[in-house]
This record gives C-alpha cells, sequence and structure tokens, in this order.
C-alpha cells in the first residue's frame, strides 16, 4: 500500500481555525443576551422557591461559562488563523490538513476543540434551564398542563445532550473522549505554565 503523498496543506488547516471561530462569536453573543434576559429583584428572590433560586444561579453560571469558552475559542482561533498564514515559521508539508494541525498546532487545536464543544453543550442545558423557568416547572402552584411541557423540554433536552456528547466522544479521533480530551487540556495548561507562561491559565 503507498504511502500518502506529502502536500502544502497550509489552507486546509487555516480553514478550520476561520470556520469554528465563526460559530463561536454567535454563541457568545447569544450567552451575553441570555445572562442580561434573566432579572429578578431582591422581594422575587426572596419569595421564590428554593429550588428555583438555585437553577437560576446554575443557569447564570453556565450561560456565563459558555460566553468565556466561545470568546476563547474566537479569539485563539483567530490568532491560529494568521499564524497559519505565515508559513516561513513552520512546515506546511503534510498528508493532511488534521496530520499539520496535530503536529504545528497542537495547543491552538485542542483548546478550541475542547472551548467550542464544551460551550455548545453548557448553551444547550443552560437554555434547558431556563424554559423549565419560563414554564414554572419549580412553582407549585401552577398548573398541570404547563409542568408536563416542563417535563417534556427536559426529557427531549437531556436526550439531545446525551447523543450530543455520545456523537462528540466518537469522533475525538485522538482522544478516546470528551474526558481524556478534558485531561489532555489541563496538561496543555499546566505545560504552558512551567514553561514560563503563567496566564495561559486564566
Amino acid at each position: 500500500m503507498a504511502s500518502a503523498e506529502l502536500r502544502n496543506v497550509a489552507i486546509d488547516a487555516a480553514s478550520y481555525f476561520s470556520d469554528i471561530r465563526v460559530p463561536a462569536t454567535f454563541l457568545a453573543g447569544s450567552a451575553v443576551g441570555g445572562l442580561f434576559t434573566m432579572k429578578s429583584n431582591q422581594q422575587q428572590l426572596k419569595t421564590m422557591p428554593r429550588v428555583e433560586y438555585w437553577v437560576r444561579i446554575v443557569y447564570t453560571f453556565l450561560m456565563f461559562t459558555t460566553f468565556l469558552l466561545s470568546m476563547n475559542t474566537a479569539i485563539m482561533a483567530s490568532s491560529a488563523f494568521l499564524t497559519t498564514k505565515n508559513t516561513a515559521v513552520y512546515n506546511p508539508m503534510a498528508t493532511s490538513a488534521f496530520e499539520l494541525l496535530v503536529r504545528e498546532f497542537n495547543y491552538e487545536l485542542t483548546i478550541t476543540r475542547w472551548s467550542y464543544e464544551i460551550s455548545m453543550i453548557s448553551f444547550i442545558v443552560a437554555i434547558m434551564l431556563r424554559l423549565l423557568l419560563e414554564f414554572d416547572a419549580f412553582d407549585k402552584a401552577a398548573p398541570r398542563r404547563r409542568k408536563s411541557f416542563a417535563a417534556a423540554i427536559l426529557l427531549f433536552t437531556s436526550s439531545l445532550a446525551a447523543h450530543l456528547m455520545s456523537f462528540i466522544n466518537t469522533r475525538m479521533y485522538q482522544f478516546k473522549s470528551i474526558g481524556a480530551l478534558t485531561i489532555e487540556v489541563v496538561k496543555l495548561v499546566a505545560g504552558k505554565n512551567l514553561k514560563g507562561h503563567p496566564l495561559a491559565a486564566l
């Protein structure tokens, strides 16, 4: 069996970073909108059920996490995209764009993949919580029909999240699962710290 031919795949590699930063930017914008549309005054917070209070906190945390990770993806991908254009600082020859990304841009590839995928899952779960709040799922006085809708939302969204996690785990290529990818991210960031780049952990 003949080995794959080496070719200049810099353009193909650059397209990965160019493509991922666009949806990441839209996701960050949606997360900002979700953060500032959930408003409650002090009196409402005191009278609402305790479960609802904590669900609101988790919702805010997930939306903020989505915003941070999406912005991290967009900014890092934009920086890496410009670097891929400067073929004088790396060898653009490889058998595939993925091989080149792993060899020359492993840090950027791993961080952007992890950030974007986690931000998507975080956003989906946050939307589920928001819908539960809108349908008064935690209000004992709410009509039974509204609670049935809330239960259906919980079921469908949980199924979607589980399906996406399963799909992502089968498309890791380098890693066995999203958990293994997370461990690799921690190692890469820790490695940056040891090499004199402490701000990489922020």
